[in-house]
């Protein structure tokens, strides 16, 4: 009867806590989501931007560093961190807050393990770690946020900035060749064309363009003794206040 009793003790011990769908309250997980989700919609915050990273077994697309600009609750804006480079959007999957949170709601129902850390302040998700199944290598993932700016926060400056600094140069001497240049970018019906002077420039001095305009542009760079050189996919990213401005540089192979 003893051995029954110490039996029946440990298998009850051993049974999972069983949250009821209905009742987050009594899930220190889902009551915690509730408790900084109501601080960070608190905020009514339309306009911010944040560093985002997740850290997987996926592709570089998954695991790209990304600046992360976001309007009316709508990813519009994406840059590499370390590149800034513009990333498209329907490549470059990436939550908002908000979205965020969601993806917290749902690893609760199905994540064997989940680890969620929060911003004091504001609320928002700085650490999402998950393990799907224990029993499977490679699914778990680690999202980590940082670097929040809202926009009623920040004070922009009343400067324009290019979106596109390019710094020509002779592929055979590496020497600047930014005079006598005709740069034209264009994205769809946009286009813009400088032209820099071919006697009174400083060739060291770098093309600038595209000021405050994010886009994919397709680069054409012509110049007398040289052959055109033609650049397709060139993204240009917005940020909070100003786009980040793209420093390129061209080599031109003399004909």
């Amino acid at each position: 009867m003893l051995n029954k009793f110490k039996t029946l003790m440990i298998l009850l011990v051993s049974l999972p806590i069983v949250y009821g769908c209905d009742d987050e309250d009594s899930n220190p997980i889902l009551r915690n989501l509730q408790e900084n989700q109501a601080k960070w919609e608190s905020l009514n915050t339309s306009v911010y931007e944040y560093q985002y990273r997740k850290n997987c077994f996926c592709l570089d697309s998954v695991t790209a560093p990304r600046n992360v600009l976001v309007t009316d609750n709508q990813v519009v804006s994406l840059a590499n961190k370390i590149t800034t480079e513009a990333l498209r959007l329907d490549a470059y999957p990436t939550q908002t807050v908000d979205g965020l949170f969601d993806l917290i709601r749902l690893e609760e129902s199905r994540a064997e393990t989940l680890l969620v850390e929060y911003d004091d302040e504001t609320g928002y998700p700085t650490m999402i770690s998950v393990d799907g199944n224990l029993q499977i290598a490679d699914d778990e993932y680690t999202i980590n946020n940082s670097l929040l700016q809202l926009s009623e926060n920040t004070a922009c400056t009343e400067e324009a900035l290019p979106g596109l600094q390019i710094n020509v140069i002779d592929q055979s001497t590496q020497s600047p060749i930014n005079c006598g240049l005709i740069v034209t970018a264009e994205e769809g019906e946009f286009s813009e064309t400088v032209a820099t002077d071919s006697t009174s420039c400083d060739n060291t001095t770098a093309v600038n363009m595209v000021y405050e305009r994010q886009g994919f542009y397709a680069l054409t760079i012509s110049k007398q003794g040289y052959q055109d050189t033609v650049i397709d996919e060139v993204g240009v990213a917005d940020s909070l206040c100003h786009v980040f401005t793209r420093d390129l540089t061209v080599a031109m192979i003399a004909e």
